[in-house]
């Protein structure tokens, strides 16, 4: 794919949450009370101190062991804010006994049960072929670290995603990326795991534990 603008161009990146979601209740039974929802903008930033839009995520925060110690199950507290999100429950928790699965546990580590799901991570064309998604997932993982356990993500690629309109797939171009979804999620899942997220079984869910280090920048360019 052609690099059509290069990261040197910019001489910052961070993201802008303008548009930043927080919740207002304080009821300790309502779902709302644990849950913030995060739509930014990826921005670069030249010397001359113009400002590009490259790109944009959107992120949901849930505030699961405080849920859990005001006497509220996970799976309400995820369901009740969208059924969209109890896929994400089934992955991580046994159905049996309501923790966090043993496998998950042995494997990718065990910390208290905040959870930040990584809906979207979206780089327009232009400035694909630079990282800059990496970068971005990279930056959430570090800015989050502190207040949850776990970072999730769904690795399904954007052009098979049935809640994108045609439009918008044509002003993505996503028809630039792999036609076949196997081959699509498996690219897409090497770079997860260049941020050390680790399959979830045979799952479509990746998963970083937040007791681990985070990669380096530098560790995650292409070979």
């Amino acid at each position: 794919m052609v690099k059509n603008k290069e990261k040197s161009q910019f001489y910052d990146l961070y993201m802008d949450f303008g548009n930043l979601r927080i919740s207002m209740s304080s009821d300790p039974d309502e779902p709302y009370t644990y849950y913030q929802q995060y739509k930014g903008k990826i921005i670069g930033e030249s010397e001359s101190e113009e400002k590009t839009e490259i790109g944009e995520v959107k992120l949901a925060y849930f505030a699961l062991a405080q849920a859990l110690s005001n006497g509220l199950s996970e799976l309400f507290v995820l369901d009740e804010i969208s059924m969209d999100y109890e896929q994400y429950y089934e992955a991580l928790y046994d159905l049996g006994t309501k923790e966090i699965k043993q496998s998950i546990v042995d494997e990718i580590g065990h910390n208290n049960g905040n959870l930040l799901i990584v809906e979207d991570i979206v780089v327009f064309p232009e400035f694909r072929g630079n990282s800059f998604g990496l970068l971005a997932l990279r930056s959430i993982m570090e800015e989050f670290q502190t207040c949850c356990g776990y970072v999730m993500l769904k690795a399904l690629p954007l052009q098979f995603e049935a809640r994108k309109d045609k439009k918008w797939l044509e002003d993505m171009k996503m028809d630039e990326f792999p036609s076949g979804l196997r081959k699509a999620t498996a690219n897409l899942a090497k770079h997860y795991e260049k941020l050390g997220f680790k399959r979830i079984g045979k799952s479509d869910f990746y998963l970083f534990c937040n007791e681990l280090p985070i990669p380096m920048p530098d560790e995650l360019k292409d070979k």
